[in-house]
């Protein structure tokens, strides 16, 4: 098989997703975000293909403090099924915004 048909091939299975479907994604978790948190993201931090679906984490402004480098930052994973619908969201970690450490959420 050449390595179009190849590629082709893995697209259709939803192996490999094209730059626009990625986008998308990113896009529909920043909404998802933006309405159950009610809180604006800063950034999509990863997108990391899950089984059948995905799952992207997202970064969100949890609460501003001074200095900035106290500002606490939460990060969001949102998860998608095959068809790309949101299955679920959880609060994943938490950080101050200068502190290099993370502290992870109780699962």
């Amino acid at each position: 098989m050449s390595r179009a048909l190849s590629l082709l091939h893995n697209v259709q299975r939803g192996v490999i997703m094209s730059l626009q479907d990625f986008q998308k994604l990113q896009e529909d978790a920043m909404k998802a975000i933006t309405d159950f948190v009610k809180k604006t993201p800063l950034s999509a931090i990863n997108i990391e293909k899950k089984g059948q679906g995905w799952d992207v984490s997202i970064e969100v402004e949890e609460r501003k403090a001074i200095p900035d480098t106290q500002t606490l930052i939460g990060i969001y994973r949102v998860s998608f099924d095959a068809q790309k619908k949101i299955t679920g969201y959880k609060r994943i970690q938490t950080r101050k915004k200068g502190d290099s450490r993370t502290e992870e959420e109780e699962e």
